[in-house]
């Protein structure tokens, strides 16, 4: 135990001896702050005096209005300087125990009433009411009075920042032994969370609304600071939405004690105290009341090329409307060049002035607040770049940024931010939020205007070529369009009609189609094509035509030049002219429609010549088919016969369906169909081979079966890789009976009392080992049979069982003497082709009906 209580007393010890030595180390890093901060401000005085003082001087002897201006605006900027300097070396002597207040009796009612009266103005610009209530108290304070006003210009400032409705109540009276100051407004409030931080160095309530995005955060700091060096208090009661007050409590003076020499560093600096505002203000008074004054910025608004527009000299007069802005030149300035159009962005009414001063002589300039009211300028009226500050109330410069490139009438919009955050994390974080360029503060006229003028460059240069971009995308559109009008059709005629509707108006008011005899039109097509308004005789546009095929140059005008502008074109297409188009209208072609023209005659051509060796190709296609068919059948004695072919519409492609008719030795009939797979020349000559040797097989004596197997391995000794089904059937009419076979073809239908489908046994097609077996029906007179491919029964949207049986009710339903007609039973079958959602294939059909058999010998005489 009483190790344990050693161990625990020396663990004790070491841990405060631990924390002491940590507390001291912080001390001495606090100390090192503050002698940092008190030294730089010490050094930023005297570069501050050698601006003030000479800039002071020459602004009281400047005449001229202009040169004030200017002056005045760089001085407003070197005393804001000054108060931030000033207000950061206070801070560095509170927190380094320096400050030394010279004491002396003051009436504090009186010296109040005079320090908020000097924020009236202020108060009354920005719509605000602001009540002072300051009775005269029964005894003097102790105060130093320049702190006294740095604390009442720092609450005053504070109140008129955060609010924007109702005002603010200046209020002094005694509270026992105490005299007690009150300032109350009816401002944005503070949540209760930040109360506790509120007087800690450079803390700032995140996402209160505010007139300004500006501050150090050492305004409440510094009041905490003078009024504990008075021996007071102070104390900050806030709510969201209704207000804030803060209470400063003062004793009041015991005795009379003289006032004490100031410090050395706390003598009148130029500018602080010498310069007098209106109405007798103090420098220090002014400077305030002038920066609260620029938080008063009116609305967005265009600011005119005359000085009128903006006064930076007069802060209070920024609510005042400016001279409109022109969207384009007077009726006096036409030849003036076009002045690009930007908006300037910047919480700070002096630094949106300046902003203005140096673009107002090369552009027109429209000024926003802050970034919200900047967003709605763009997308109402359109700029051309955008000038923004980073930090700025309601909407920062990093979301205006995100907010326009996320809208797609501002997504291309140059934008350059100005920042006072010269670090490479914000340069980087403004470019990833879309900023195209990024300028830290402070810069220079030219380094200014040298970005604007590069950021417009490369913009007009962006649109140019996005602009060019699109014109080719949309003659690429329109030329493809027309390409796939042309190609639409496989009729020349239409083709030709088309290419008058793509080009009458909009390209010529009178066009001509001539065709050379290398590319002849059918026989239904006139030898040229002419549309549109006669503005020139056939034999000037078949001259102008023939100086196009032949590439040579027409024959120059005459005195008299024609009336219109004629355009010749040749059509090529596959290495050979087919004729030319001729385009005639009363202006001149320019290059641009010259090449799009080109363009579109070279397809014209290309369709032409398709849809010309589409014709040719299919009729050629379609007599070779026919040629492989049976020209003629046999007449053959106890049978009827019909055949059909119908050719698919796909085109120029031979089908491998076919049928046959054989007239046997025995007086038997020989009834055969089939189709090979493909539609090409290959399975046409497939085609042709099987149907002869099946030709050959069958006067040989053969059966179906045997035929069909004999076929079978005649197909697989082929160097085709093809496949094929067939059925063979034998008619033997002094027997009256049917004898077939099948590799992998449909089952034939049987017309009669009773329309069916007659017995097939499977069996895989020919070339794939196909083992056919023979079947052996009766086939009595006035008994018809069908036999088909199977593009009379495809259909996408129906099953192969729904179409066999729509054949058979197809069939079925024919009259009885219909029955025994084979030419009735096809164009019946033939109804199966209109139906919806067919599929487009080659058909082949026979039918064949048994006749009794007429003796053909003559009666006896």
């Amino acid at each position: 135990m009483l190790a344990a209580s050693v161990a625990g007393a020396l663990t004790a010890a070491l841990a405060h001896d631990e924390q002491r030595r940590r507390a001291e180390a912080l001390a001495e890093l606090d100390r090192a702050k503050t002698t940092f901060f008190a030294n730089v401000s010490h050094e930023l005085r005297t570069p501050l005096t050698l601006l003030l003082g000479p800039l002071q001087q020459t602004l009281a002897d400047e005449d001229r209005p202009e040169r004030r201006e200017q002056l005045e605006l760089a001085e407003r900027g070197a005393l804001r300087l000054l108060k931030q300097v000033n207000t950061l070396l206070d801070v560095a002597r509170a927190e380094a125990g320096q400050i030394r207040p010279a004491l002396e009796p003051v009436d504090l009612a009186r010296a109040t009433a005079e320090l908020a009266g000097a924020f009236r103005s202020a108060f009354e610009a920005a719509g605000l009411t602001l009540e002072v209530d300051c009775p005269p108290l029964p005894e003097p304070v102790s105060l130093d009075r320049e702190m006294w006003e740095k604390i009442i210009l720092n609450l005053l400032s504070n109140a008129l920042k955060f609010t924007f409705t109702g005002g603010a109540r200046v209020q002094v009276a005694a509270a026992g032994d105490r005299a007690r100051l009150t300032v109350t407004d009816t401002g944005t409030g503070i949540p209760a969370d930040e109360l506790p931080r509120l007087f800690e160095r450079f803390h700032r309530v995140r996402g209160a609304r505010s007139r300004s995005h500006e501050g150090s955060g050492l305004g409440l700091v510094l009041v905490k600071d003078l009024v504990e060096a008075h021996g007071g208090t102070v104390g900050v009661d806030s709510r969201p939405g209704q207000g804030t007050t803060v209470t400063v409590d003062l004793p009041f003076a015991a005795a009379h004690r003289p006032r004490p020499n100031p410090a050395a560093d706390s003598v009148g600096f130029p500018g602080e105290t010498l310069r007098e505002g209106g109405g007798g203000r103090s420098g220090r008074a002014a400077a305030y009341v002038d920066e609260a004054l620029g938080w008063l910025a009116a609305e967005p608004v265009p600011a005119a090329p005359s000085p009128s527009a903006h006064t930076p000299s007069a802060p209070a007069t920024h609510d005042a409307p400016p001279a409109p802005a022109t969207d384009g030149p007077g009726p006096h300035d036409t030849d003036r060049p076009r002045r690009a159009r930007l908006l300037v962005v910047d919480d700070n009414a002096d630094m949106r002035a300046y902003l203005t001063q140096l673009l107002d002589p090369d552009y027109d300039v429209l000024l926003a607040a802050d970034g919200r009211a900047a967003l709605e300028t763009a997308l109402a009226q359109p700029v051309e770049l955008v000038l923004s500050d980073v930090m700025m109330p309601h909407m920062d410069g990093f979301e205006l940024v995100r907010a326009l490139r996320a809208d797609p009438r501002t997504a291309r919009l140059p934008i350059v931010l100005l920042t006072a955050r010269a670090g490479e994390e914000e340069s980087v974080q403004g470019r990833q939020a879309g900023a195209d360029d990024y300028l830290a503060k402070p810069f220079s006229a030219r380094q200014l205007l040298a970005r604007v003028r590069t950021g417009l460059e490369l913009h007009w240069l962006r649109e140019q070529v996005l602009t060019e971009t699109r014109d080719q995308l949309a003659v690429l559109a329109t030329l493809a369009d027309a390409g796939l009008r042309l190609s639409a059709t496989l009729d020349p005629d239409h083709i030709l009609q088309t290419a008058g509707q793509i080009l009458l108006p909009d390209f010529a008011d009178q066009i001509s189609i001539h065709l050379t005899a290398a590319a002849p039109a059918p026989a239904q097509s006139p030898p040229a094509y002419i549309a549109g308004a006669p503005l020139l005789a056939r034999e000037a546009l078949a001259s102008a035509a023939t100086h196009a095929i032949n590439g040579t140059a027409p024959a120059p005008a005459g005195p008299h030049p024609p009336p219109a502008a004629v355009l010749a074109l040749p059509l090529h297409a596959h290495d050979q002219t087919l004729g030319a188009l001729v385009l005639v209208r009363h202006t001149d072609y320019s290059a641009v429609e010259h090449k799009y023209l080109e363009n579109l005659a070279h397809r014209l051509a290309l369709a032409y010549d398709n849809a010309t060796r589409y014709h040719n190709e299919r009729r050629l296609a379609l007599t070779l088919q026919r040629a492989l068919l049976p020209h003629r059948l046999p007449e053959v004695c106890g049978v009827r016969l019909a055949t059909h072919y119908r050719a698919s519409n796909r085109g120029a492609e031979v089908g491998g369906d076919w049928y046959d008719v054989l007239a046997l030795p025995d007086g038997a009939v020989g009834l055969a169909i089939g189709d090979v797979m493909g539609h090409d020349v290959e399975a046409a000559i497939v085609m042709g081979q099987l149907r002869s040797a099946l030709h050959s097989l069958a006067m040989e004596g053969a059966g179906p079966a045997q035929v069909l197997a004999r076929l079978d391995a005649y197909l697989q000794s082929l160097a085709a890789e093809r496949f094929a089904t067939c059925l063979y059937a034998v008619y033997d009419p002094h027997r009256h009976s049917l004898r077939y076979a099948a590799g992998g073809h449909l089952p034939p239908l049987l017309v009669a009392a009773e329309t069916a489908y007659l017995e097939l046994p499977p069996a895989l097609p020919l070339g794939l080992g196909s083992t056919p077996v023979d079947r052996e029906v009766a086939f009595p007179p006035g008994t018809s049979l069908l036999l088909y491919t199977d593009g009379l029964v495809e259909n996408r949207a129906l099953s192969l069982d729904d179409c066999l049986a729509s054949l058979c009710q197809t069939c079925g339903a024919l009259p009885v003497a219909a029955r025994t007609d084979p030419q009735r039973i096809i164009e019946r079958a033939l109804e199966l082709l209109n139906v919806p959602d067919r599929v487009d294939d080659d058909t082949a059909l026979l039918a064949a009906t048994a006749e009794p058999i007429v003796s053909n010998r003559r009666p006896a005489s």
